[in-house]
């Protein structure tokens, strides 16, 4: 009986670790209001992106957009 009360609590401090560790990961790149990715991530995974066409010799193609609900804003203009 014992042994399985230590297997629970060792399973179930396992949960507990495992979503603590999660939690605090995910907040560096994910907004917390919107659940979206944040600008730290753009910038970290720009510039990774750019580090790897450098190194590849490869083009790097970037396009932006701010959508709204009723029109698209392109960085040329509206459309």
């Amino acid at each position: 009986m014992i042994t399985a009360a230590i297997i629970i609590i060792f399973a179930l401090s396992f949960i507990v670790i495992y979503k603590l560790a999660d939690m605090m990961a995910r907040p560096m790149f994910i907004d917390g209001l919107t659940g979206t990715y944040n600008h730290k991530f753009f910038q970290e995974t720009l510039t990774g992106e750019i580090n790897r066409a450098a190194k590849t010799g490869k083009p790097l193609s970037m396009l932006m957009m701010d959508l709204d609900r009723e029109t698209i804003t392109v960085l040329t203009g509206k459309l």
